[in-house]
């Protein structure tokens, strides 16, 4: 991994080798799959593609707030308790008042159906495991450097669309 830590500034950004834009149709097709595999996913667990992404937050987060969660979905605050409402009203979420103010309610992933979730998802982890497995150590280590550092600038993007609109 330090060799490809290395290695990622000895282009500048936009003049990188063709290899970039020849790839861009593979990133487009990968991020096509995984939309379709959460739109699949939340379908099987009777969800909407747009509360399935919420679970993911507060499962991602932890307990979150409301607000919080409005904020990380681009939803409006009441959006965003509806979709509390639904995805507790299926067992997937509950409430919880803080400890230390009982007027602000945190929402957090309920353990009664963790079950059913996973048994949906792993299919899909046991065979992305597998494909793991045909990677080196270092090969894996880019690839969650990749992840790690491409989150930020995804949401920052999306942050600058969502203002814009």
């Amino acid at each position: 991994m330090d060799a490809a830590k290395s290695t990622r500034t000895a282009n500048p950004p936009g003049q990188r080798p063709g290899s970039l834009a020849g790839g861009k149709a593979a990133f487009r097709a990968y991020l096509t799959a995984e939309i379709m595999l959460a739109h699949v996913t939340a379908q099987a667990l009777g969800l909407s593609s747009a509360d399935f992404f919420g679970l993911n937050i507060v499962g991602l987060r932890g307990p979150v707030t409301a607000g919080d969660l409005a904020q990380s979905t681009g939803l409006t605050s009441g959006a965003a308790t509806r979709m509390i409402d639904r995805l507790e009203a299926a067992g997937f979420v509950r409430r919880v008042h803080d400890t230390t103010d009982r007027r602000r309610v945190h929402v957090e992933v309920a353990v009664g159906r963790q079950a059913e979730i996973d048994a949906v998802l792993d299919p899909g982890r046991r065979r992305l495991g597998e494909l793991f497995l045909s990677y080196t150590d270092d090969q894996i280590g880019v690839l969650f450097d990749y992840f790690e550092r491409a989150t930020p600038v995804l949401l920052a993007v999306a942050e600058e669309i969502q203002a814009r609109t």
